[in-house]
């Protein structure tokens, strides 16, 4: 997202309209640090856990009480 010079103004017309925003797909600390610089405070992807198949999922779930 954070290519285009309009990302920010996106993130910040969601936030002004109450949108939470989630940056998705975030895979490596500098993705995360320009999500963060154009005002993200939320981030999925690789980054954080590799995708998982469904049982595996839910197992982690299950065992951090979610």
């Amino acid at each position: 997202m954070a290519t285009n010079p309009g990302d920010a103004a996106i993130v910040t017309l969601a936030q002004n309209l109450g949108i939470s925003v989630i940056a998705e797909g975030v895979e490596t600390p500098d993705q995360r640090g320009a999500q963060r610089d154009i005002g993200c405070s939320v981030y999925q992807g690789y980054l954080y856990g590799k995708a998982l198949p469904v049982e595996e999922f839910e197992s982690l779930a299950l065992e951090f009480g979610t």
